[in-house]
């Protein structure tokens, strides 16, 4: 096996102290919002800068919220967590929102329903979740995730 050299690993070494994992870069992704507590929860996200599917100049990630609550339904039921949140069997009754970046003026959107007027710090835990602190970010009404309502896999990609 072939050994380094101290420039080698110095440069190596930098390269990785230097942010090589990503962090504090903005993401997109999927949350849902726990009232109680008051955080979010459910949050699946990926770097906007590189992970992200990009589809009609928008970024976000390729997981929908019927797909991830599905998975965590049956893990909790297989598991006996009786009291998780993830046995409520429509995901639509729990506020849920979706980070997506527009590409064209590299702004990020937070798209959720009128659920949000009752929740005054949702922006911040939204952008501290997903590293959107220094970014341009717009918080965007959609009726799709007001509490209720929603479409299936099947209308979208059928």
């Amino acid at each position: 096996m072939k050994e380094t050299d101290k420039n080698s690993h110095k440069e190596v070494m930098e390269t990785m102290r230097d942010g090589f994992d990503g962090q504090g870069d903005a993401c997109v992704g999927i949350f849902w919002y726990d009232k109680k507590a008051g955080e979010l929860f459910g949050v699946n996200k990926a770097y906007a800068c590189e992970l992200a599917f990009n589809n009609n100049g928008y970024k976000t990630i390729r997981l929908l919220h019927r797909s991830f609550w599905k998975e965590q339904y049956h893990k909790a039921k297989a598991k006996g967590e009786k009291g998780s949140i993830y046995l409520i069997p429509d995901y639509t009754q729990i506020p849920r929102g979706r980070i997506f970046q527009r590409e064209a003026d590299n702004v990020f959107e937070i798209r959720a329903g009128k659920w949000v007027e009752e929740v005054g710090n949702l922006l911040d835990l939204v952008k501290s979740e997903f590293n959107l602190e220094t970014e341009k970010v717009e918080m965007i009404y959609d009726k799709h995730w007001d509490i209720g309502h929603g479409w299936s896999e099947d209308d979208v990609f059928g």
